[in-house]
């Protein structure tokens, strides 16, 4: 079969990539890592269509009601006269019956009560929610949210990675409720914020509005205000200081801008935006300042320029990253 002409949701749907994603044999294995060799004009189509294939969400066509008397009234009807005559065929008819019925059988998608959004690495994604508030979906990031939002219960989205919110306030003053894995909530009325959650670290940064950091355990929540960035790591406050918030959130507008930043912060957005474990040889190196625009948002520039601004050298393994003297 040719695949180079298929999209990405044509591949999502193709059992035979289905099962390459679901690394269920060999077979798939070694053809698909092949095809992506000699198609590399086709790998980005090929990885939306497997982060399709990891988000969807079968769930069982249920037949209509009455379905199952119907048809095992069927089978018993034209197997009853002789049982040792058993007619094979017609309880083959019949079992064609219940799989057009959807009996047991879970091989459809229909439609979810949730919607879930998902970004490769390097990505962004603007998405409206039901509230016509919107989300900027940073690299490898997801967002989960009921599809209905009517009534009176909270606004609420369920967030892994980084995103920035810009949430439309509602005239019944109905909350908006960012949660995490880790069952910290991010909750505001109406506002511009950016959450970052990996790896069981937590950053908030607020830039209008005000929000309210729920701790679980019952710990006291903390108010913020704009400016304001509380960083938690391993379900304890870190850090609680004053930051310029755009330089947290420039990456939905794909660049990069520093003013007399700290290497550590520039390495903390690198960290939550990428998905990168940078370790410096010397812990002193964080508290050097740069200032840096760029445009182009390719984080291996921007590692450039920190070395050669400062005389440093990179070693990059991966997603691990060592900066030293």
């Amino acid at each position: 079969m040719d695949y180079s002409r298929f999209t990405a949701e044509q591949l999502a749907t193709d059992p035979f990539f289905v099962r390459w994603v679901r690394k269920e044999d060999d077979e798939t294995r070694l053809f698909w890592n092949d095809w992506l060799k000699r198609h590399p004009e086709r790998r980005e189509e090929a990885e939306l269509a497997r982060a399709l294939v990891l988000t969807w969400r079968p769930k069982p066509v249920l037949p209509p009601p009455g379905a199952a008397e119907t048809v095992w009234a069927g089978i018993q009807r034209d197997t009853a006269p002789d049982i040792r005559r058993f007619r094979w065929k017609t309880a083959a008819g019949w079992a064609a019956v219940l799989a057009g019925a959807g009996i047991g059988l879970y091989f459809f998608l229909t439609e979810s009560a949730e919607i879930q959004q998902k970004t490769l690495a390097g990505q962004t994604r603007v998405v409206e929610l039901p509230d016509h508030s919107q989300v900027v979906l940073s690299g490898n990031s997801s967002i989960a949210y009921d599809r209905d939002w009517d009534g009176e219960a909270p606004r609420k989205v369920r967030l892994k990675g980084q995103a920035f919110f810009s949430v439309v306030h509602q005239a019944d003053h109905r909350k908006f409720i960012v949660e995490t894995d880790d069952h910290y909530q991010v909750e505001v009325l109406g506002t511009t914020f950016t959450v970052a959650e990996r790896n069981h670290n937590l950053q908030v940064v607020l830039n209008t509005g005000k929000v309210r950091l729920r701790q679980p355990g019952g710990r006291p929540a903390l108010l913020m205000k704009p400016g304001e960035r509380i960083e938690v790591r391993n379900q304890s406050v870190v850090s609680r200081k004053n930051v310029n918030p755009v330089t947290y959130s420039d990456w939905k507008d794909r660049r990069f801008a520093f003013d007399n930043a700290s290497l550590g912060d520039v390495t903390e957005m690198l960290e939550y935006t990428y998905g990168y474990d940078i370790v410096f040889a010397d812990s002193t190196l964080k508290e050097k300042k740069i200032t840096v625009h760029l445009q182009d948002p390719d984080p291996d520039v921007l590692l450039n320029v920190l070395a050669q601004t400062h005389d440093l050298k990179i070693d990059r393994l991966e997603n691990r990253i060592y900066i030293r003297p």
